[in-house]
């Protein structure tokens, strides 16, 4: 395994974005047991009821859509850009209920807020914020869907 982006754990497996030994994206799955790698998928990707969850690069920012794989119809969960903040970092919940990602101010302002919303819609909620010379590096859900698990770096 190369390097590792984000980590959960469901209880039978350990699932990993990162890069694999040849540096090609991916989610692994490490069995804790023997430690084994398996790719399981692409980063974004992960299959519910015949739909993907998918982050899709915008001239703008990063924006996360739903796909039905029968339809290829695609509904936008998490737009690039809300006002003069630049989405990034989107993550499901376990259960699918939410998502979760990182809000950056454009305006260089130095202000970064995690926000929520239910995968349903509705309006996003700040659950954090963090400014300049702080800055939320990370952040996951827990594999009950409870709670945000979110890093901070000081910037030197």
């Amino acid at each position: 395994m190369g390097y590792i982006n984000n980590l959960s754990h469901t209880g039978e497996q350990i699932r990993i974005v990162g890069r694999g030994d040849k540096g090609r994206m991916g989610l692994f799955a490490m069995d804790p047991r023997s430690g084994a790698f398996k790719l399981i998928g692409q980063p974004g990707e992960t299959a519910k009821s015949g739909k993907v969850r998918v982050v899709q690069r915008q001239p703008e920012g990063l924006r996360t859509v739903e796909r039905d794989l029968k339809s290829g119809q695609e509904t936008i969960l998490v737009p690039e850009k809300s006002g003069t903040f630049r989405n990034q970092g989107a993550r499901s919940s376990p259960d699918w209920n939410w998502l979760v990602w990182r809000s950056i101010d454009t305006r260089g302002a130095g202000e970064i807020r995690l926000m929520s919303v239910p995968a349903t819609g509705g309006e996003p909620v700040t659950l954090a914020v963090a400014k300049r010379p702080t800055e939320i590096t990370t952040h996951m859900l827990t594999p009950d869907s409870k709670y945000v698990l979110h890093g901070r770096k000081r910037q030197r």
